[in-house]
C-alpha cells in the first residue's frame, strides 16, 4: 500500500562504513554425517533442512564457524554477534554468499541485511540458531533503524539450536 504510514514513514536504511576487515575468505569444511536442524521463524514455525557443511572464518584472530542455508543458487547465513539488541536487530541479522568454490567463498559483513519485521510487524523473519552466534561485535552492514533503537524488540531471539 503506497499510502501505508510504515512506507510513508520509512526514511531508508543506516548502514555502518564499509569495513574491509568483515569481507573474509571462509572455508566450506564437510560435516562427517549431514545433520538436519529446524529453520526456525518469528512466528514460532520451523521446518526441517539438512546442513552438510560449515562455514570457517576468522575475525581478530578468532576462528569461528557457521552453519549456512544452502539455497539453489547462494547461501543464506544468519548469525548473532555482540550489537544485536544495541546498534542492529535483537534477533540478529542475515546476509547471502556464493556458493562455494573448490571449498572455498566469500562472507562480507558489510552486506548483512535486518530481518524485515523490524520494519513490518506482520513481516515473518527468520531466527538465527544459536550455533551462529559470533562473540565479537560485527559493526559491518545495516543498522537497526534509529526508530527501533529506543524499544523493547520480539524476545524469540536464538529460539533454536
Amino acid at each position: 500500500d503506497p499510502e501505508s504510514p510504515l512506507r510513508r514513514g520509512f526514511a531508508g536504511a543506516e548502514w555502518f562504513p564499509v569495513n574491509k576487515s568483515f569481507r573474509l575468505r571462509a572455508r566450506a569444511v564437510p560435516l562427517e554425517h549431514p545433520r538436519t536442524r529446524e529453520l526456525a521463524y518469528s512466528v514460532a514455525a520451523t521446518e526441517p533442512i539438512v546442513t552438510e557443511y560449515v562455514l570457517v572464518f576468522e575475525i581478530g584472530g578468532v576462528w569461528y564457524s557457521v552453519e549456512p542455508v544452502v539455497e539453489p543458487r547462494r547461501l543464506l547465513i544468519q548469525f548473532c554477534d555482540l550489537t544485536n539488541g544495541e546498534l542492529t536487530s535483537a534477533v540478529g541479522r542475515y546476509l547471502y554468499a556464493p556458493l562455494p568454490h573448490a571449498g572455498r567463498t566469500i562472507v562480507d559483513f558489510n552486506q548483512a541485511l535486518t530481518p524485515g519485521y523490524v520494519y513490518n510487524p506482520n513481516v515473518i523473519s527468520l531466527v538465527p540458531p544459536k550455533r551462529n552466534t559470533l562473540y565479537v561485535r560485527v559493526e559491518a552492514g545495516e543498522k537497526l533503524p534509529v526508530r527501533n533503537r529506543a524499544r523493547v524488540l520480539p524476545e524469540r531471539a536464538r529460539a533454536s539450536g
